[in-house]
């Protein structure tokens, strides 16, 4: 386990902390669209969470 020097937190409850928020919110997205379109916005999404770490993802169906 890696040694995260953080005075307010044990190493194992970081680590269990994070293992369980990336659990929580991962999730699966079915890319069987038929629409090109639709896979460019999915792109554009994607790319915008990544470049902006407060943005938010809303799916509507």
């Amino acid at each position: 386990m890696n040694e995260y020097n953080l005075h307010f937190i044990s190493n194992d409850d970081l680590f269990n902390h994070v293992k369980e928020t990336v659990l929580k919110y991962r999730f699966k997205i079915d890319l069987k669209m038929n629409s090109s379109s639709s896979q460019k916005t999915y792109m554009n999404m994607q790319n915008k969470i990544l470049q902006e770490p407060n943005a938010h993802c809303f799916l509507m169906s």
